[in-house]
């Protein structure tokens, strides 16, 4: 909540709706020194970055994450990493290498689960993140501030597992116009932007047809990935499925292929068709657009904070009059890789569709690929496959400050997160040509059921009627579990799992029809009853 982190220095505890004053200045310096304009991939880097002002460097947060919500993310995460363990032939060691760290309450309840459950394995647990160490982690976890780029090639056999990670990397923004893609570039609103076009588009504060907000459980932490660097196609004609995931990807049907497990929705080189932009935003041709954008800001929610804003009504707050200090510009591409990009998808962005473009998330999965020897890679973010994504005509992006969520990334700066959501599509064709295997995309509700997060709530419920819990012990663990696997918030989080050098990896958390899985609904282990009791610090 806020307010419950760290004293922050006095300049970052400082809120005034322009930003942080010293980080509002180094980027009209850089956009002085760039000649009047940067791209808005820079901009959302120096923001979220900066070494002194950046958002991520402030101790405190607002926001919760999963594993911050309940132990039990964790130790069902746990719980399919023993299974990945055992998958490997009991390797020793096991390698557990979590991209975008945080304060560590995922490494602590999964080594709380690997004690109880596995304790014969060999587990050596590294955290990966841009920020110190955090007190109190075990001893066992090996704290790295170094990227995986720098790496050795080959070096881990094991999982990679990150958590939130990817929706924070900085992103360009485009838009087709006139037939032609164009890019978002960010000048001083206080200067002369030379004879480039404003942006077509309305001011993100008048827009009005926004968006609800994207899921914030959200990071804990500085966390990222030693984020050093710059900071099957379905037919349109046909009424989208009622879940986020279409069939395929929710793992109904899914038989592992006996070399390299089930086939990747995404490999397909069709096009992907995205809405023409015919009909109101958000419908592909004339059929409702699944809305997985999830309502986790809710105000009736013991575990967010009080006053946060409904997620259909994305927070406008502040003095209207006041200017903010940055404002967008279009030109060309500041690199083809942009259109590239589009074109490796086979997406055709129809006109007037904005959308971003994280060009930094391909190249990191292929970092992933680089020094994954053999085992797994398991992604968990929220976002669509990319006929998904690019079908919203204007996009994704979103910040969010204070537990109110809006859509103007140039006001707060320093002072509120900025995130788009996570192109699935892109990750799973950048594994692939990288070397990884498609085991299985599922939304987070699914893949901790499949799991076995029922059984334990029905331990819970078999503990209070012991007494060995009170009934405020068990609302909170109700409210809490309710949250993880809500379809409108954390629930429709999707989970991503590729492998590399296994045959018939055939994962509990993906497959609904494991044998295997009928003893984990049936034998919760004994888990601490509290949540807290695990997992925070």
């Amino acid at each position: 909540m806020k307010g419950t982190g760290p004293q922050m220095p006095e300049e970052a505890a400082f809120d005034d709706e322009q930003g942080t004053p010293g980080l509002v200045a180094a980027i009209r310096q850089e956009i002085a020194a760039a000649g009047g304009r940067i791209t808005f991939a820079r901009f959302m880097g120096l923001a979220l970055y900066h070494p002194e002002h950046g958002y991520y460097r402030r101790p405190a947060r607002d926001y919760q994450t999963s594993p911050e919500l309940h132990p039990l993310f964790g130790l069902l995460v746990g719980c399919q990493l023993a299974q990945m363990w055992e998958v490997l032939g009991r390797p020793v060691p096991f390698q557990v290498v979590e991209m975008g760290a945080g304060r560590g309450h995922l490494a602590r309840s999964v080594l709380a689960y690997f004690h109880q459950e596995a304790p014969a394995a060999d587990l050596h647990y590294i955290a990966v993140d841009i920020g110190p160490r955090p007190a109190g982690l075990p001893e066992e976890v090996e704290w790295r501030e170094v990227s995986l780029g720098q790496w050795p090639p080959s070096s881990i056999t094991g999982c990679l597992v990150s958590n939130e990670l990817v929706d924070a990397f900085a992103v360009h923004r485009v838009v087709m116009k006139d037939g032609a893609l164009q890019e978002v570039y960010v000048v001083d609103a206080g200067a002369d932007a030379g004879p480039e076009r404003p942006s077509p588009w309305p001011s993100p504060r008048g827009r009005g047809d926004a968006d609800p907000p994207s899921p914030r459980g959200r990071r804990d932490g500085n966390e990222g990935q030693a984020r050093g660097r710059e900071p099957g196609d379905e037919d349109n004609s046909r009424p989208s499925p009622p879940s986020p995931l279409p069939r395929r990807e929710r793992g109904e049907g899914l038989r592992p292929d006996r070399e390299t497990g089930p086939p990747s929705p995404f490999t397909e080189r069709s096009p992907r068709r995205v809405a023409s932009g015919e009909g109101p935003e958000g419908e592909v041709a004339g059929a409702p657009h699944p809305n997985p954008l999830p309502e986790v800001a809710r105000g009736d929610s013991p575990w967010r904070g009080e006053g946060a804003s409904p997620a259909s009504e994305p927070a406008q707050r502040g003095s209207r009059d006041e200017v903010p200090p940055f404002r967008e510009v279009l030109g060309p591409p500041s690199t083809p890789a942009l259109a590239e990009h589009f074109a490796w998808l086979g997406i055709d962005l129809p006109e007037g569709h904005r959308a971003e473009v994280n060009l930094q998330a391909r190249r990191w999965m292929g970092e992933v690929a680089r020094v994954l020897a053999r085992g797994f890679v398991v992604t968990v973010d929220y976002g669509y496959p990319a006929e998904e994504l690019y079908s919203r005509a204007q996009g994704t992006l979103l910040c969010y400050h204070q537990q109110q969520f809006n859509d103007d990334p140039y006001r707060w700066v320093g002072q509120q997160d900025i995130t788009a959501h996570v192109d699935f599509s892109a990750l799973a064709d950048a594994g692939r040509e990288a070397g990884l295997h498609f085991s299985g995309l599922v939304s987070q509700s699914e893949f901790l059921r499949n799991l076995g997060l029922d059984g334990y709530q029905r331990s819970l419920e078999q503990a209070r009627a012991g007494g060995r819990i009170t009934p405020a012990h068990l609302y909170d663990q109700r409210s809490a579990l309710r949250e993880l696997v809500d379809r409108r918030g954390l629930g429709a989080f999707k989970v991503l799992l590729q492998h590399r050098g296994v045959v018939e990896p055939c994962l509990d958390g993906v497959d609904p029809t494991n044998r295997r899985k009928r003893l984990l609904w049936s034998r919760p282990p004994s888990w601490p009853w509290q949540a807290g009791t695990v997992g925070s610090g």
